[in-house]
């Protein structure tokens, strides 16, 4: 039970952080920029080459979570794992 709770407020502390990251980085999270990404994203993923009709996404949280907010945005079906040890 406590190694539950560590994780939630080990996840809530991120999130915050996150969302003072967005805060500090307006010129990253801005309408302009945001547009771009989605561009670059957009002809990426046209350029994947693969036998399987399916195209997948990993996400090893490293970030804010905005290009896998915008990846999943072009995926039918969402599924999110999380693996704790």
């Amino acid at each position: 039970m406590l190694k539950k709770k560590v994780i939630e407020k080990n996840i809530k502390m991120h999130q915050r952080e996150a969302e003072d990251y967005k805060e500090e980085k307006t010129e990253i999270y801005n309408k302009k920029e945001q547009k771009r990404i989605e561009s670059v994203l957009s002809n990426a993923i046209k350029k994947i080459k693969t036998e399987n009709a399916k195209k997948k996404v990993l996400d090893v949280g490293c970030g804010t979570g905005n290009m896998l907010e915008k990846l999943n945005s072009r995926f039918e079906k969402k599924n999110a794992k999380t693996r704790l040890r």
